[in-house]
């Protein structure tokens, strides 16, 4: 016997399709995401301006400790 659950399941072509990722940037390029805590006043600064919060960030960095980007 077979019983349904009345859930769904797997079927065949369901869900999302399976995608080529073409390498297109170099490894030290993809972006990766983490859980930082900043104070408020920084969060509704960096809300405030159009470019992405991780630019901003990474550009600050990148100024403040006189950092070089590598590929």
């Amino acid at each position: 016997m077979i019983f349904k659950s009345g859930r769904g399941g797997a079927r065949e072509g369901a869900g999302r399709p399976k995608g080529i990722r073409k390498k297109i940037k170099s490894p030290s390029e993809y972006r990766q995401t983490i859980g930082v805590r900043l104070p408020a006043w920084i969060v509704d600064w960096i809300k405030a301006h159009p470019d992405p919060a991780g630019r901003i960030i990474e550009n600050a960095i990148l100024k403040t400790y006189k950092i070089k980007k590598t590929n």
